[in-house]
C-alpha cells in the first residue's frame, strides 16, 4: 500500500510537472492605435491580431475577469469579448476619456482635463475622485492589473518634466499623482500591465518595444524587446484572467483520476 501510494503521487506530481512544462510564455492582451485587439508574448514580443474593435478605446482596464475601456476622446464605456475582439456598450461615464486602467480594487479613466475617475464596470457610472495635477498631453499610457495605478504622460506637471518620459503613481483615493522618474531609455510609455507583479510598458518610441518597469522608480529593469505590432502604437495592455488554461486543467484532472484510481486498486487489494 505504501509504495502504491508513494507511485500515486509520485504520478500526480509529473502530471503537475508537465503541465507547468507545456504552458506557453506570459501572454498580455493588446489594443493598438489601429482599433485592433490582439495578443502580445511577453517573452518574445511575438504579437497576433484576434479582431479590430470597430472604436478605438483610451486604454484597457482588466478587472475581475473582465477587460474595459472607455472610447478615446469620448465618453461611452464599453466592455471587451477578449476572446472574440469585440467591443459590448454599458454606459456613458459623463466625462471625456483620454486613458483608461485599472488596479486590483477597480477600473478608473483619466480625462482630458487630467481628473481621476472610478468607474463601475456593470454600468459605465463614474465617480470623480479628484485631479492628478498632470499636464495632460503627448503620449499617455495607463496601467492595468497591480495593486497600484500608474501613469506615464510626457506632458509633465505633478513634479515631472515637460516633454520627458514622466512616470506617476496614482493615489487613488485622493486623484493625487507623485512623480517617481523618467522611463527612459524606454521612451513614451503608451499603455502598462502588471502580470505577477512584473510591470510591462509598451514603447512607442522610434520602434516598438516592450519593457519591464520598476514601479519605486519607472527605470527599465531589462534591455527591451522589439514588438513591431501591427506597425501601429500602444493603446491599452492587458494581462489575462486567472483562469486555468484548459489543457492545464485537463493534465491536472488526468492527475487526480490517476490518484483516485491508484487508491481504489490499493484498498482493493488490501481487502483481498
Amino acid at each position: 500500500m505504501i509504495k502504491l501510494a508513494i507511485k500515486s503521487c509520485a504520478g500526480v506530481s509529473l502530471v503537475f510537472a508537465l503541465s507547468a512544462f507545456c504552458r506557453a510564455d506570459p501572454m498580455a492582451y493588446v489594443e493598438t492605435g489601429a482599433a485592433n485587439w490582439g495578443t502580445l508574448d511577453l517573452t518574445t514580443g511575438a504579437y497576433s491580431t484576434i479582431h479590430n474593435l470597430g472604436s478605438l478605446l483610451s486604454g484597457i482596464g482588466g478587472y475581475g475577469g473582465g477587460y474595459y475601456g472607455g472610447v478615446y476622446q469620448g465618453s461611452e464605456f464599453y466592455s471587451v469579448n477578449a476572446s472574440a475582439g469585440t467591443l459590448n456598450a454599458i454606459g456613458n461615464s459623463g466625462f471625456t476619456y483620454d486613458d483608461t486602467g485599472s488596479t486590483t480594487s477597480g477600473v478608473y479613466g483619466f480625462s482630458t482635463s487630467g481628473e481621476l475617475y472610478s468607474i463601475n464596470p456593470l454600468t459605465g457610472a463614474a465617480s470623480h475622485i479628484g485631479a492628478t495635477g498632470i499636464t495632460v498631453g503627448g503620449i499617455v499610457g495607463m496601467s492595468s492589473g497591480g495593486s497600484n495605478l500608474y501613469i506615464t504622460c510626457t506632458g509633465g506637471g505633478a513634479g515631472g518634466v515637460s516633454g520627458a518620459d514622466n512616470f506617476y503613481v496614482i493615489n487613488t483615493s485622493t486623484g493625487a499623482a507623485t512623480f517617481l522618474g523618467i522611463t527612459s531609455p524606454a521612451a513614451a510609455i503608451g499603455a502598462m500591465a502588471d502580470l505577477s507583479n512584473t510591470l510591462y510598458g509598451g514603447s512607442d518610441g522610434t520602434s516598438r518595444s516592450l519593457w519591464t518597469l520598476d514601479g519605486s522608480s519607472g527605470t527599465p529593469t531589462d534591455g527591451g524587446i522589439n514588438t513591431p505590432l501591427d506597425g501601429s502604437f500602444y493603446w491599452g495592455l492587458a494581462a489575462p484572467t486567472s483562469t486555468p488554461e484548459p489543457f492545464t486543467m485537463g493534465l491536472g484532472m488526468a492527475g487526480v483520476g490517476l490518484f483516485l484510481r491508484r487508491r481504489m486498486k490499493s484498498k482493493a487489494a488490501s481487502a483481498n
